[in-house]
C-alpha cells in the first residue's frame, strides 16, 4: 500500500513539473498573443457592464420620475381640494403640502445630480432613494386620508 502511494505521488509529481514545463515554453509572441486576447475580452466585459448598468440606471431614473410625477399630481388634487375647506385647515394643507413638494423636488435634484462612482455607492444610493420615495408616498397617502376625514 505504502508503495502504491508512493508510485501515485511520484506520477503525479511527474505531471506537474511537466505541465509546468510546458506551460513556460510559450514563445514571447504567444504570450502577447495571449496577453492581447485576454485585454480585448476585458474590454468586452467591462463595455457590457457598463451597457447593463446604464440600462439600470436609465431604467430606475424613469420609475422614480413617475414616482415624482405622481407625487406632484397628488399635491394638485390635495391643492384643489384644500381650496373647499376652511381658512385654517386650508392654511394647514397647504403649509404641509410646501413641505412634501419641497422634499420632492429634492428628491428630484438627487437623481438628477447622480454621478456613478461605483456599484456599492449605486446599490445604496437606490436604496436610500427608494426608502425615501415611499416615505413621502406615505405622507402623501397619510395626508390625503387626514383631508377625507
Amino acid at each position: 500500500m505504502q508503495k502504491m502511494t508512493k508510485f501515485t505521488f511520484l506520477l503525479l509529481a511527474t505531471a506537474f513539473i511537466a505541465s509546468a514545463s510546458m506551460i513556460g515554453c510559450q514563445s514571447p509572441a504567444d504570450k502577447v498573443e495571449n496577453a492581447y486576447e485576454n485585454k480585448e475580452e476585458a474590454q468586452e466585459d467591462l463595455t457590457k457592464a457598463e451597457d447593463r448598468y446604464q440600462i439600470e440606471m436609465d431604467s430606475f431614473k424613469a420609475e422614480m420620475a413617475t414616482k415624482v410625477e405622481g407625487n406632484e399630481a397628488s399635491m394638485k388634487e390635495l391643492r384643489a381640494q384644500a381650496k373647499a375647506d376652511k381658512e385654517a385647515v386650508r392654511k394647514e394643507m397647504n403649509m404641509k403640502l410646501d413641505k412634501l413638494e419641497e422634499q420632492n423636488n429634492k428628491l428630484k435634484q438627487k437623481l438628477a445630480d447622480y454621478k456613478h462612482t461605483g456599484d456599492q455607492e449605486w446599490n445604496e444610493f437606490k436604496a436610500e432613494l427608494n426608502r425615501d420615495m415611499d416615505e413621502l408616498g406615505t405622507a402623501f397617502s397619510n395626508l390625503r386620508t387626514k383631508n377625507n376625514n
